[in-house]
């Protein structure tokens, strides 16, 4: 356990915070291609010029398959992963229900503003 100076860290403003809002994806697929288009769109509060939403999409299996970096746009970052060999879930009884993960990071540029 180490103890912090609070006095070592520059200064905040809550107008230098943003955050990512709400983050959705829209799947199509088709079974017989056995393929599958995801677009995901990431809302940003409080973005600025030059923020960037970086992507990843992991499979079922826990391996990376797509990583991508959007610039924010109009407080929103949006891309389009297409997947191939796809593993679609399916009802209770007819199949296995393969899970894909999608995780969102917001970046931005730090310039220290103050130093105590």
């Amino acid at each position: 356990r180490s103890t912090l100076d609070p006095h070592s860290f520059p200064t905040r403003r809550s107008s230098d915070l943003a955050r990512i809002s709400d983050l959705y994806a829209k799947v199509d697929i088709s079974v017989a291609d056995k393929t599958s288009s995801i677009s995901i769109s990431a809302e940003i509060e409080d973005g600025k010029e030059g923020d960037i939403i970086k992507y990843a999409l992991t499979s079922p299996d826990g391996t990376t398959i797509a990583t991508s970096s959007v610039k924010v746009t109009g407080n929103k970052a949006t891309d389009l992963f297409e997947v191939q060999d796809a593993k679609f879930w399916w009802p209770v009884g007819f199949g296995e229900q393969p899970l894909y993960t999608i995780d969102a990071q917001l970046i931005r540029e730090v310039s220290l503003l103050v130093v105590i």
